[in-house]
């Protein structure tokens, strides 16, 4: 406990135990003694002072000010103005960061150890995410039960090093639970992750070991196949069609791949095109933009009409002529439809999310 932030730092990082400084002059002094090397400088410019027989705190002040932010830079003459007493950092509180916790709840209680090892990994799994977002690895999982019509139990995990390997520490989690009796069903799982500094190999790991098991996956997929055909596992591939319904088409997939994620700076939203258009309730001709039930009461009627964005064309196959519309319901909904000019009626294309 001392008087200012630098002079209880040093004398801090060169004593051991508890040490009260009741005086200014006392700390100045006690500080000026420290040695350099207890201090957390740059190595390079540390050893450059060693060189010149520069070895404490004093004897660094008793150079001069002027050559040291020209010889050593702005941040050897940062510690310089600190250890003279120039520059006093006031205190900077860090906000607390909150827990990284996970829970579910149960409509039932839950017995099965293996269904409640299921789900446990389910939880684990953005637990491990949002520790890799801190820098952080797992050093102690908190597992939480409550008990039906009971009190919460809880169990303590703790790998032999910091890590951020599911597979590790769903097998702790498992032997742990088959060791332990619970009296009653689970009606809430709760996890939280209690996190030390992770190093770069950690978190390359976690990052190159992503959840989706694409082996897995293409296994699954193996299975449809045999099962249903070729035909029922397909992807969308896009094509340059005049039509919405003709801008793409299913092709075959043999294997999955990895999504490539980009970064966007908001999020757009995507018309989803139906499988078929579906056919609507002609619009009442007392309603212009509002008041049409497209999709029934739930729904709500149509408060705004955006449009038209008119589509024509075909002569060579066969012609078309739509005007298309965004409608917004009641409820929020933002729909994507059309009227069919030479056949006169209206029909549903899709919905925007």
């Amino acid at each position: 406990v001392g008087f200012t932030r630098f002079g209880s730092y040093a004398i801090a990082r060169a004593r051991q135990g508890v040490v009260m400084i009741d005086n200014p002059s006392k700390e100045r002094e006690n500080a000026r003694r420290v040695q350099l090397d207890r201090l957390n400088i740059a190595p390079d410019f540390r050893d450059t002072l060693l060189k010149l027989g520069v070895r404490s705190v004093g004897a660094l002040l008793s150079l001069p000010a002027e050559g040291i932010s020209d010889r050593f830079g702005p941040e050897a003459y940062r510690l310089y103005r600190m250890a003279a007493g120039d520059l006093w950092a006031p205190l900077q509180p860090q906000p607390a960061e909150e827990p990284i916790r996970q829970s579910l709840a149960f409509d039932d209680p839950e017995n099965d150890v293996m269904r409640l090892l299921f789900l446990i990994k389910q939880l684990l799994h953005p637990l491990l995410a949002m520790l890799t977002a801190r820098e952080e690895a797992l050093a102690e999982l908190s597992l939480r039960l409550l008990l039906y019509k009971r009190d919460w139990r809880e169990e303590r995990i703790r790998p032999a090093a910091p890590t951020l390997n599911v597979t590790q520490l769903m097998d702790l989690v498992r032997l742990r639970l088959e060791a332990v009796q619970l009296p009653a069903g689970v009606v809430q799982i709760e996890l939280t992750a209690h996190g030390v500094s992770a190093t770069r190999e950690q978190l390359r790991f976690f990052v190159e070991q992503p959840r989706r098991d694409l082996i897995a996956a293409n296994r699954a997929l193996a299975r449809l196949r045999a099962e249903f055909g070729d035909a029922a596992v397909v992807r969308a591939r896009l094509l340059d069609g005049h039509l919405p319904e003709a801008s793409f088409a299913w092709e075959p997939i043999n294997e999955v791949a990895l999504p490539q994620a980009k970064q966007a700076a908001f999020r757009t939203m995507v018309r989803r095109i139906f499988f078929k258009p579906a056919m609507l309730p002609s619009q009442p001709r007392h309603t212009r933009d509002d008041g049409w039930l497209l999709l029934g009461v739930e729904h709500g009627p149509v408060t705004k009409m955006h449009g038209p964005y008119v589509l024509s064309g075909g002569w060579w196959k066969e012609e078309t002529h739509r005007d298309y519309y965004f409608a917004e319901t009641k409820r929020g909904d933002l729909l994507w439809l059309y009227y069919d000019k030479l056949h006169r009626r209206w029909l549903l294309q899709g919905q925007v999310t």
